[in-house]
């Protein structure tokens, strides 16, 4: 081995922990072992971020503790085969699949509103509103989402004491071609939001009748326990009721879930990307004193030195993502910050060492 490929090799290795090697390193070798060491460094850190995002599924929201969310689609599902809803996907011209459906002719002339109502009755005769669904037609994402916000920041239905309840009914708010989840009681105010979903029917084929899910799965298959003969076998009847409930929202989720997986690891990325040269625009900064020895180092030359450092916050960040993924962007962050901090301070200080 020639002794240069030796010593980068040593720099390399060092460059995990020792802040003089980074900077050895960054000064005594080419661009292209500081450039490709600080994309190492991004795609490391971005593997947490990107994992835990292109993992998220819609029927996580009915996994663990529902807050009563399965027996609820259960009735909501029971009601609208007994009452003779239809909720039919068909597809447009423009291969836009969406719901045909009688859902408001058959709700809106009993609540006042286009919407269903599932109650709870108590065993001292009170009764509550456990479930309630909203289909508003052909509207747009937009107006989906403001008549949303503007029911979730309303009184809630259950509102017996005086002044104004926080919301806190599991909603269901659809529209012609999406739909969007939200479940109680995660909230802790007024129109704060707890577990939810959005999604849209583009993965649902043709034909397939929502109103029948009580007989049918998603697929148009029978259950093997059906209402209304679930009495004679409630528990199959609930795990084959939720389990095509899950196959629904992750099916539906699913364009929603891989977008904000894209935007998320694409924001990552460029937070760290932008991370690595702010560190080397730092770097040049902190030595541009008039008396600091160091200020002969170029404005490439900190940049180079920030690439070469920024593998080891890759490398935790990697590591403790996992543990803690929401926080692995700060992870990063902090990392960079810090190392460079102290490579600064120690290895870069203003006097010479003694």
């Amino acid at each position: 081995m020639k002794p240069r490929t030796k010593e980068t090799l040593r720099y390399l290795g060092a460059s995990l922990i020792n802040n003089d090697a980074c900077i050895a390193g960054a000064r005594e070798r080419p661009w292209y072992f500081a450039v490709p060491m600080a994309i190492l460094s991004v795609l490391l850190a971005l593997i947490p971020i990107t994992v835990t995002y292109f993992q998220q599924s819609g029927s996580l929201i009915v996994t663990g503790d529902t807050h009563g969310l399965d027996t609820a689609l259960i009735g909501f599902q029971e009601a609208l085969y007994d009452d003779g809803v239809e909720m039919v996907v068909n597809e447009r011209e423009d291969g836009k699949h969406y719901l045909v459906t009688n859902f408001a002719e058959v709700y809106a002339q009993t609540t006042g509103d286009p919407r269903f109502d599932l109650q709870r009755v108590y065993e001292d005769g009170t009764k509550a509103t456990v479930f309630r669904a909203y289909y508003y037609g052909d509207i747009t994402t937009s107006e989906l989402s403001e008549k949303r916000t503007n029911v979730l920041n309303g009184i809630s239905p259950n509102a017996g004491e005086e002044g104004d309840t926080p919301y806190n009914v599991t909603t269901m708010f659809m529209s012609s071609t999406e739909f969007y989840i939200t479940v109680a009681p995660n909230y802790n105010g007024q129109g704060a939001s707890g577990s939810s979903i959005y999604g849209d029917y583009q993965g649902i084929a043709v034909g397939t009748d929502l109103g029948k899910m009580a007989v049918t799965d998603i697929k148009g298959n029978a259950l093997a326990v059906t209402y209304p003969d679930r009495g004679t076998d409630w528990d199959g009847y609930h795990a084959a009721s939720i389990e095509s409930w899950k196959t629904f929202f992750d099916v539906t989720h699913y364009n929603s879930a891989m977008n904000t997986a894209w935007i998320q690891t694409g924001t990552a990325a460029a937070v760290f990307v932008a991370m690595c040269f702010f560190m080397g625009l730092m770097v040049f900064l902190m030595t541009r004193g008039k008396n600091n020895p160091f200020r002969i180092y170029t404005f490439w030359d900190s940049q180079k030195i920030s690439y070469w450092a920024s593998f080891t916050p890759g490398l935790l960040t990697l590591i403790l993502g996992f543990l803690v993924p929401s926080y692995a962007l700060l992870i990063y962050v902090a990392c960079h910050g810090m190392r460079i901090v102290w490579l600064t301070m120690k290895s870069l200080r203003p006097a010479p060492a003694n």
